[in-house]
């Protein structure tokens, strides 16, 4: 069962939670600076944490803030072909399959031709880990309103049907650089040591 938008936007207006985007948002702008071009758009932007560190960039989100305007994925206000790079970070796994789709497309819509889409998702999550039951009314959801789990291949699908090609995909232990920045650089070796070590998605992606 899939949630409302107005069920979403009200949990997090009264849940006010410290955001995965914005926790690793230095990051995300590291592993992306060689697709980020001028004119920048962040879809899902939290706080506006990653587009403060952007010049010039915008962002959007169901909730308004000081940095951060209203607005929808699945019904973007920009005109066609305006933005270098979109970034969606942490957000389509909140949406239910008919909002992905449409906010994909929108996406691609707003891209310039030789634009890019930099989107992360949590990779490989188990969803039944994070499931909750309100004590009041047994109604079962995932505590962070997660409704998908992704891999390689179904995020491949995913962007290949909405017009979209990837350019480069990495799995990488984001929760690390949350802890300790500095435990990032030794990823590889506690990868190894931990494989079920919490793991992001992060993808770039182009028009087709």
């Amino acid at each position: 069962q899939y949630m409302k938008k107005e069920m979403i936007e009200n949990y997090w207006k009264n849940n006010p939670h410290d955001i995965a985007g914005d926790r690793r948002s230095k990051l995300i702008l590291r592993l992306s600076k060689k697709y980020i071009g001028r004119k920048v758009l962040d879809v899902g932007a939290g706080s506006g944490a990653l587009i403060r560190l952007v010049p010039g960039a915008r962002g959007i989100d169901i909730v308004a803030n000081r940095f951060v305007q209203v607005g929808d994925i699945s019904k973007l206000t920009f005109e066609n072909n305006t933005f270098n790079t979109v970034f969606s970070t942490e957000v389509i796994e909140h949406l239910n399959p008919e909002d992905i789709k449409q906010g994909l497309s929108e996406i691609r819509r707003v891209l310039k031709d030789d634009g890019y889409l930099i989107l992360t998702v949590p990779f490989q999550e188990d969803l039944a880990k994070g499931a909750v039951i309100c004590p009041k009314c047994n109604f079962k959801f995932h505590l962070w309103e997660h409704l998908h789990s992704f891999n390689k291949t179904n995020i491949k699908k995913i962007l290949e049907d909405s017009g979209l090609k990837i350019v480069k995909m990495r799995n990488k232990s984001f929760r690390l650089y949350e802890i300790n920045p500095l435990l990032f650089i030794f990823e590889p070796i506690i990868k190894k040591v931990y494989p079920n070590i919490s793991q992001t998605l992060w993808v770039v992606a182009k028009k087709r």
